[in-house]
Order: C-alpha cells, then structure tokens, then sequence
C-alpha cells in the first residue's frame, strides 16, 4: 500500500521538528519585543514621538495588573494542563483528553504570548509617557520568553514522545 500522506515539504513528524517550529515561533515573538523597543527608545530619545509624562500614573499601574493577572493566569493555566497530561497517562480510557504534545505546544505559546503582550504593553507606556519603568516589562518579557525557550530534553520530559 502506497502512503498518500503529503507532506508538503516540511520535516519529518519528531520531537526534534515540532521543537524547532516552536522555536522558530518563540525566537519571532522575542525579536518583535526587541524590534519595538528599540524603535521605542530612538523615538523618544530623538524627540520624534511627543511624550506625557502624567500617562504614566495611569499606565504604570495597568502594567503592573496586567503583569500580575499574567503570571497567575499562567501558574493556573500550567498546573491544569499538566494535571490533564497525569490524568491522560494514568487513565488509558481518557486518552485523547490532553496528550503531552498538545499541552507542551500551549504551555509554551500562551507562556511567550502572556509575555510579549505584557512587553509591548510596557512599550506602548514608554513610547507615550517616556517613563524608563516601562521599559522594564520588555526586559523582563525577553527573559521570560528566554525561560520558555522550546528544548528536545524539555519536551521529552514532559512526556512527548
């Protein structure tokens, strides 16, 4: 029998080639992140954007919620995902409920997401108020994103097989 199966020239289906489409994913969101800040900074710095520096009391503040609802959205989100991933291994009536693929996969984009958005929410604050404490958002954005980055070992310990 003959395998119909297209492939359209993408890699082989492993752990290896889904870790580096991830990869590829997680290293654009971080270069985004970087891109706009730099761009930020040079606008402000030269004067090309005018800046209010009273936007800061207020976005300040939002960046700081945003931040936090972030982080605990994402320990909840984490610790219920992995629970299904234990639940779907112990129970082989459950199979199909979350495999380790699927909730490696989400883990690791909603992580980045949650970051970037929080970065460039930090971002948009500097480039209105001209305030360096929102700058501080996009630092921290690239080195959670950094803490997501995508590994064969992290997959494998997961339980992706």
């Amino acid at each position: 029998m003959q395998n119909t199966e297209q492939t359209y020239g993408l890699p082989e289906d492993t752990v290896e080639s889904r870790v580096r489409v991830l990869r590829i994913v997680v290293a654009v969101m971080a270069t985004g992140v970087i891109a706009f800040a730099v761009v930020a900074v040079v606008f402000v710095r030269q004067g090309i954007i005018a800046t209010n520096a009273d936007v800061a009391t207020f976005l300040l503040p939002v960046l700081a919620c945003v931040a936090g609802g972030q982080l605990v959205g994402y320990v909840i989100l984490r610790s219920v995902l992995v629970k299904r991933v234990r639940e779907t291994a112990a129970d082989p009536a459950a199979a199909g409920q979350m495999t380790p693929r699927a909730a490696y996969t989400t883990i690791t984009l909603i992580g980045c997401v949650m970051a970037e958005g929080t970065g460039l929410l930090g971002i948009v604050t500097y480039l209105l108020s001209a305030n360096m404490f929102g700058l501080v958002a996009p630092g921290a954005a690239i080195i959670l994103i950094a803490c997501q980055w995508p590994t064969r070992d992290g997959a494998e310990r997961f339980g992706w097989q």
